[in-house]
């Protein structure tokens, strides 16, 4: 569970520096978006990658498309900001097993 919890915090973390690279490809030109575009997407295949391995660890295998949907939020539909933050929440509660009742 920490394995998955670092494979998918620190990419999550790092997602939100994309508006401090979005204000410096203002003026920058198209390369630097290009650059901006090709991080969120390397971090979002990341989170997607430890979701997939988490969800057939405790079997979920839905768990995939959180992050996959918070990287179209978040490349292509970014005037709609808190899509990603709710898939990342969403994916934390729904990654951490529930404990087993005993009978």
């Amino acid at each position: 569970m920490l394995a998955f919890l670092l494979l998918f915090l620190i990419p999550a973390a790092l997602t939100y520096l994309s508006p401090l690279f979005r204000t410096l490809e203002a003026g920058a030109g198209e390369e630097f978006s290009l650059l901006a575009d090709g991080y969120l997407l390397i971090c979002y295949a990341v989170m997607a990658f430890a979701c997939w391995l988490r969800g057939k660890s405790v079997g979920r295998t839905w768990l995939v498309a959180f992050p996959i949907v918070g990287a179209v939020f978040d490349i292509f539909l970014v005037y709609v900001p808190f899509v990603p933050t709710i898939m990342n929440i969403v994916v934390l509660a729904a990654g951490i097993p529930q404990r087993s009742q005993a009978a």
